[in-house]
């Protein structure tokens, strides 16, 4: 049963995930107004905001098969997590995408990388989302 779960589950996430590698460090994206929101396009990607300047992560996710976006290694004081919901994805819908708002907090520079893994933690990571901040002083 367990196998046939997992093998689900691995259909599932790639049905859901258009997976994009990551794209060099050198890729600098400057966020407007209009244009808070990041998704797998982005992985890989730096980032600029100012202080106090909100963004939101909206990941591809399922979980009804335990799998969940979780951070893994969080950029100081930079960022501080704002929110985090589930909502069917309004272009596929089979499956749900997972938004985490951030607010940037204080100036300086750092990585957010976020795993999609399994809750119970037992089993390998599917997948890694990571961004290159840099938060500058508000003008």
């Amino acid at each position: 049963m367990r196998p046939l779960l997992l093998l689900c589950s691995a259909l599932l996430l790639c049905a859901c995930q258009q997976a994009q590698p990551p794209q060099s460090a050198d890729t600098r994206t400057e966020l407007t107004e209009v244009d808070k929101t990041l998704t797998m396009a982005e992985n890989g990607k730096s980032v600029t905001l100012k202080v106090g300047e909100e963004m939101e992560l909206a990941l591809p996710a399922e979980p009804s098969t335990g799998y969940r976006w979780e951070v893994v290694r969080a950029p100081g004081k930079l960022l501080k997590p704002a929110a985090q919901k589930m909502e069917p994805d309004p272009d596929t819908h089979v499956c749900q995408m997972e938004r985490m708002q951030f607010a940037a907090s204080e100036q300086g520079r750092g990585m957010l990388t976020l795993a999609y893994r399994p809750t119970d933690n037992r089993s390998e990571v599917a997948n890694y989302y990571t961004l290159y901040l840099r938060v500058e002083p508000k003008r």
